[in-house]
């Protein structure tokens, strides 16, 4: 919400005094800070609006003697308000008192010994900025500034007073040169207004804190699930595995009984069977039907990578040899 408004502000007085031109140098023109009286704040918005109006002045802003009716008079004027720049929170200008101002060397003594007794107090119009409860003054467009002696937007007086700055983020936030000025009532509200920042902020971060708690559960069960659900198709596949490969090895054993019984039936036992090698006086080594039967399953196996369907095949190609093979308690290793 804005709404446009004419109002005065008024300063103390700072910098330096040069008797011999008549010029007050570095004189606050207006302070951040709470404006006494006017409900409203001076912010840097505010302070820099003020110096770019002011600037618009080619012969300099014009300082008159009160605000009173007497100061529409043209003659009423006693300087002007020059150089203007923003500095540490105020806005500054050196103000040229005119030759011809009958209290000139006694506004330069006052500058000199009693610069926190007075002030200046401009003249300016614009918007009331509403944000967070707190009302901003805004300035589109200065008229003049005046001598005042209780000025209400400069509370160091002419010249700007150190202040010396105090700790802690409240301090920070209400104004370090501002605290000073303020009533209980002022720093109670201004106190207040910090507390329920802060309160609404943390509110908010643990609200955050509190959705990613939840995220981080909801993810953590999801992978414990999906853990759980691994762990549970794994078990099966052993399972399935351990069963398949029992199978495997009692299909091997009954191929291998069948073999042996039609054998024994048809031929009869392997007992007459020699396992030398021998064919007589100087004949060369005959490999034994185990050894044949063994070679014949290797071969099977380089082929087929399986130890079953080695054996199966083998036993089908050379019976007799496994029916030696067995009665010899051999074991074939393969690479």
């Amino acid at each position: 919400m804005t709404t446009t408004t004419q109002r005065t502000f008024a300063t103390q007085f700072t910098g330096s005094v040069d008797r011999a031109t008549g010029i007050i140098r570095g004189v606050a023109v207006i302070t951040e800070g709470i404006a006494k009286g006017h409900g409203e704040e001076i912010d840097a918005i505010t302070l820099s609006q003020v110096a770019a109006c002011a600037r618009s002045f080619s012969g300099g802003l014009k300082v008159v003697d009160r605000h009173t009716k007497s100061s529409d008079s043209i003659f009423s004027t006693t300087g002007t308000l020059r150089n203007f720049r923003v500095e540490g929170g105020k806005v500054k200008a050196d103000l040229h008192i005119l030759d011809t101002e009958p209290n000139r060397d006694k506004l330069l003594e006052m500058a000199e010994k009693m610069p926190d007794t007075f002030g200046l107090s401009i003249a300016f119009s614009g918007p009331t900025e509403t944000r967070d409860g707190r009302n901003f003054a805004r300035c589109t467009e200065i008229y003049n500034a005046a001598l005042v002696d209780v000025p209400a937007a400069n509370p160091t007086g002419l010249f700007s007073a150190v202040v010396p700055p105090l700790a802690g983020a409240g301090v920070d936030a209400i104004g370090a040169s501002n605290i000073s000025t303020m009533t209980p009532d002022e720093i109670l509200k201004q106190c207040g207004a910090l507390i329920a920042s802060a309160t609404t902020e943390l509110a908010s971060r643990l609200a955050a804190a509190e959705t990613k708690l939840a995220a981080y559960g909801a993810d953590t069960k999801a992978n414990t699930d999906a853990v759980t659900e691994c762990s549970a198709k794994l078990t099966a596949a052993v399972t399935e595995f351990t069963a398949k490969l029992g199978d495997d090895n009692k299909r091997i054993e009954l191929a291998a009984q069948t073999v042996a019984k039609q054998f024994t039936a048809h031929i009869g036992t392997s007992a007459g069977v020699r396992t030398d090698g021998a064919a007589g006086s100087g004949a060369a080594p005959v490999p034994s039907a185990a050894d044949a039967f063994e070679a014949v399953a290797k071969k099977h196996f380089a082929s087929t990578k399986s130890q079953v369907k080695a054996f199966e095949l083998a036993m089908g190609e050379d019976p007799k040899g496994y029916v030696a093979f067995r009665a010899a308690n051999r074991d074939i290793k393969f690479a």
